[in-house]
């Protein structure tokens, strides 16, 4: 998780936007909760985590800006339903 947490700093210090940087400061101290509450499936969810931050890196090394933001956009959109997911099991 450590390393997850440390590629999404990454990425928000790459925008140079002060406001991402709160918002994903506040967002991470709700997403520990959710991890904490994560129950089951946990490695599949990390395994496809994992893969999904591979592409994004590829297609920020090769500055394919549209891939990128697809990328992002998939991965943002399965963390957030993965997320609610787990609370409204709770």
């Amino acid at each position: 998780m450590e390393l997850d947490e440390r590629l999404h700093k990454e990425i928000i210090g790459l925008s140079e936007r002060k406001m991402y940087k709160k918002w994903f400061d506040e967002l991470s101290s709700h997403m520990q909760r959710v991890r904490y509450l994560y129950e089951g499936n946990a490695l599949k969810r990390s395994a496809e985590g994992h893969r999904e931050h591979e592409m994004i890196v590829r297609a920020l090394r090769a500055r394919k800006v549209d891939d990128l933001r697809e990328r992002m956009l998939v991965h943002t959109r399965r963390s957030r339903a993965g997320a609610l997911e787990i609370l409204e099991r709770r």
